[in-house]
């Protein structure tokens, strides 16, 4: 009898789905923006305190980035280039499985000319 039971616990426990926790990776942002000359943005990345951010690239032809981290959940960011809509950074996260937990806020624009503009019209969306 306890032959059985050890078997059947064995049994059961192979049977049961694998317990994957949170899986890191890269995620990627695209940038909406309603104008064709757009030379810099600022943003920040929120994670809730179990998400952590590693390294941060720019995603755009000829566009440099600029990162400074907060915290480990906290990254504040800048993109400068020529800027369109699309590709914009690609940042190294602890779960990229989940990706709808980071929050990227837009704090500044500026235009090619250097000069503020409103963040009315833009947004930053996770890339498939």
């Amino acid at each position: 009898m306890r032959y059985l039971t050890l078997v059947s616990i064995v049994l059961l426990a192979l049977a049961m789905p694998a317990c994957d926790g949170p899986t890191a990776g890269e995620i990627s942002i695209d940038l909406v923006t309603p104008n064709t000359s757009d030379g810099a943005i600022l943003f920040k990345l929120r994670a809730p305190s179990s998400g952590e951010f590693g390294d941060v690239a720019a995603a755009c032809s000829g566009c440099q980035v600029f990162s400074y981290r907060v915290t480990e959940s906290e990254v504040y960011c800048v993109v400068t280039g020529s800027l369109t809509s699309g590709p914009l950074a690609r940042v190294v996260v602890s779960n990229a499985g989940a990706r709808g937990i980071y929050e990227m806020t837009i704090l500044e624009v500026s235009g090619v000319d250097r000069r503020l503009r409103s963040d009315v019209g833009y947004a930053l969306k996770l890339a498939n």
